[in-house]
């Protein structure tokens, strides 16, 4: 069986070090899930699921969609998107727009709040 867990750690930039300390395994057994020497229980596979935020199906490959990759938080918003009218849209994307515009400037103060405890 051919698993994805190569492919979703490379696109979230992680080590396979990372992900064995998640799973509570060593380098070498996690290495093996990934190049398919070795299957992985089904208690790992949940907590790579849960981890990376996406179905087991998607880990094992059964899963094939559209949305490959994204997380379930990302799916939801998509769906709900599709499913609503463009008023609804046009809503959300502004409501969007104003909370990255606020994390921006939240961020921003954090940065410099820090530079200053700094000097």
């Amino acid at each position: 069986m051919q698993l994805r867990l190569k492919e979703i750690r490379l696109k979230r930039s992680l080590t396979q070090k990372q992900l064995s300390e998640v799973i509570g395994c060593t380098v070498g057994a996690y290495s093996k899930y990934e190049v398919g020497d070795r299957e992985p229980p089904l208690d790992v596979l949940c907590k790579l699921a849960d981890y990376y935020d996406v179905s087991v199906d998607y880990l094992i490959g059964r899963e094939v969609s559209s949305m490959d990759g994204l997380s379930r938080s990302e799916i939801i918003l998509v769906e709900k998107y599709r499913r609503s009218d463009r008023l609804a849209w046009e809503s959300a994307l502004e409501i969007m727009d104003v909370l990255e515009k606020r994390y921006k400037v939240y961020h921003s103060r954090a940065v410099s709040s820090r530079k200053a405890k700094n000097k």
